[in-house]
């Protein structure tokens, strides 16, 4: 337990003089005559432009490379649906070609468009009426 003696000691103030007590209470912030210009620049909306101006950049540049991206993934397709057309085409010009080169078919072929072998006796089969 605290005895009055010691608790009075506790809260008593540091040891100073009254004079130098009654000097810091006293003082006052010194006036201030002369400031620094201010500067008339907002330089607050100056950065906020700028800011603004960055980002529109910016997602003006990623609109447009979106836009190529999209254009590009179309012209891939269109160009991907043209190759698949002409292999198709391809294919079957192939076939025609082997076809064309068989000699059953050139032989059908001549006899159709007339001719006949070195050695044969041509014959005409004429329609009654």
């Amino acid at each position: 337990m605290r005895t009055a003696n010691s608790h009075s000691q506790a809260q008593a103030a540091p040891s100073t003089s009254p004079d130098e007590q009654k000097s810091t209470v006293l003082q006052r912030p010194r006036r201030v005559t002369r400031r620094l210009p201010t500067s008339k620049v907002r330089w607050d909306r100056k950065f906020r432009m700028i800011m603004v101006t960055v980002f529109v950049l910016v997602g003006w540049i990623g609109v447009k490379a979106g836009t190529a991206l999209v254009s590009a993934h179309s012209q891939a397709h269109h160009e991907l649906s043209l190759v698949t057309k002409l292999s198709d085409s391809n294919h079957k010009l192939e076939a025609r070609s082997r076809q064309l080169s068989e000699k059953s078919w050139i032989i059908q072929a001549a006899r159709g468009l007339g001719m006949i072998k070195v050695g044969e006796r041509p014959y005409v089969i004429v329609k009654s009426r």
